[in-house]
């Protein structure tokens, strides 16, 4: 299909594939879910970020914003973590 043949598309259309993504029936619902979504999202921007993210590979990454106060806690809480199997908290 090129530009020229390209027909513009409507209001009906932009909604029935809006609906379609949202997996709605109406519109109605499909206003909802946008709604949901929305507040999903401000839910997590406004989240805190961690200071310490261990990913699954292991390697770790550190929130630029942590304190010296903030490591020494990470390094006691690590420090004080019981390794799965081990009998000895301190191993």
């Amino acid at each position: 299909m090129t530009e020229e043949t390209r027909q513009p598309l409507t209001g009906d259309v932009v909604l029935a594939q809006i609906m379609e993504k949202l997996r709605c029936n109406t519109p109605t619902d499909a206003l909802h879910r946008v709604f949901e979504l929305e507040d999903k999202v401000h839910f997590y921007e406004d989240a805190p970020e961690p200071l310490l993210v261990i990913d699954y590979t292991g390697r770790a990454k550190i929130n630029p914003n942590l304190t010296v106060y903030g490591m020494t806690q990470i390094i006691d809480g690590l420090r004080n973590l019981r390794v799965a199997g081990s009998n000895n908290a301190n191993s």
